[in-house]
């Protein structure tokens, strides 16, 4: 286990199912493989669904996945638990890839402020 100063120690990587945000957030900040790779098999799943509810070519949006994935993973410095969940930050870096990557999804419906910071996943208003 590791003790990464500003944050919680992580559990055994084998028990990730009982993982709290903490938890997660200490083993990617320690890039820990086991535990990116754990994160991966948790949240991968959903992040694709969603991916896939715009993009609707498989191998898009795998590329979409895999590189907003990287930056999850290349990012998690900038996270800031106080201001938003992990999976929102996760979702919103998925989002952003998407847009950058296919261009899809840039319609909001009508009398939404959707602001979102450019590339660290950070809520400004």
């Amino acid at each position: 286990m590791f003790n990464m100063p500003g944050a919680d120690e992580y559990k055994q990587y084998t028990d990730a199912a009982q993982f709290s945000e903490a938890d997660w957030v200490a083993g990617l900040l320690a890039r820990d493989k086991n535990v990116i790779a754990l994160c991966y098999d948790k949240y991968a799943p959903a992040l694709y669904g969603y991916i896939l509810k715009t993009v609707p070519s498989e191998p898009a949006a795998a590329n979409v996945l895999s590189a907003a994935f990287l930056h999850i993973i290349k990012g998690i410095d900038d996270y800031r638990p106080s201001e938003l969940r992990l999976f929102t930050w996760m979702l919103r870096i998925t989002h952003w890839e998407m847009i950058r990557q296919t261009g899809e999804g840039l319609e909001l419906p009508a009398g939404i402020v959707h602001r979102l910071p450019e590339g660290n996943g950070r809520r400004t208003g």
